[in-house]
């Protein structure tokens, strides 16, 4: 079986918003319940391809600020793959003092977390020099931010990328048409939503992942999702978070 949601295509097309100071007929099958796959194997996330946001604010070369980056890189990398693939930190005093997350995505292992955030945190190091606040998104498998500011003690959901698929997926001649149109949008609506509300509510407080599928009859094709929330946010706001992303599909 391939990877479901397409990792390959991802990665082969990343389209995303880079701003430089934050860092685009006949009747229809019933929308049947979600259900929830046991996701392919992924790729080595060594070969992904990172997405990338910094702002303009830098630090200077042999600073505090710098060393104390240095030192909340590596801390993060080391604990996050042992605490279910996230971990929040910050290192240093006053106006050096630096903040950060890491998280893995929930179906990656400990070894692949390891590698993937390893990779991440030298990669962002040198895409963005200096830079005072960044954040790195290793196509699929992990997430390094960090910034001057205690972005880790409130809610920021705010910021917003979009990336897809470039590989369009192959549906039958009646869905181009208004109603096939609003019925795959019903479909993927459904689906977001459910993964969404699943990642927010999980029993484990500190991997909020979901996944989840839906199939339908007259030739369209099974449809897959996957959500996960920054635990720190909390639940009520990951879950507000989460739905209104899955709106702007």
């Amino acid at each position: 079986m391939g990877d479901p949601l397409g990792s390959r295509g991802v990665t082969d097309g990343i389209r995303a918003n880079y701003q430089p100071e934050c860092h685009e007929h006949p009747s229809l099958p019933e929308t049947p319940p979600i259900s929830a796959p046991h996701l392919a194997t992924l790729p080595s996330p060594l070969a992904a391809r990172p997405n990338l946001r910094q702002h303009r604010r830098n630090y200077t070369t042999g600073s505090s600020y710098e060393s104390n980056l240095h030192h909340l890189l590596a801390s993060l990398a080391s604990a996050a793959p042992a605490s279910d693939g996230f971990s929040a930190a910050a290192a240093g005093e006053s106006s050096d003092r630096v903040f950060g997350v890491a998280q893995c995505r929930g179906d990656v292992n400990a070894t692949d977390c390891r590698a993937c955030l390893g990779t991440a945190s030298a990669d962002i190091l040198q895409r963005c020099p200096h830079s005072r606040t960044a954040e790195i998104f290793m196509d699929q498998y992990c997430l390094l931010k960090y910034s001057d500011r205690n972005f880790t003690s409130f809610p920021e959901t705010s910021e917003q990328t979009f990336a897809w698929n470039v590989n369009n997926a192959t549906f039958p001649d009646y869905a181009e048409d208004a109603t096939g149109y609003n019925f795959v949008n019903q479909v993927l609506d459904t689906l977001l939503s459910g993964v969404a509300d699943a990642a927010a509510s999980s029993s484990n407080s500190v991997k909020l992942f979901a996944t989840g599928e839906l199939s339908t009859t007259k030739g369209f094709p099974t449809t897959y999702g996957l959500a996960q929330c920054l635990p720190h946010i909390g639940a009520r706001s990951a879950a507000s978070a989460s739905r209104g992303s899955s709106m702007r599909h």
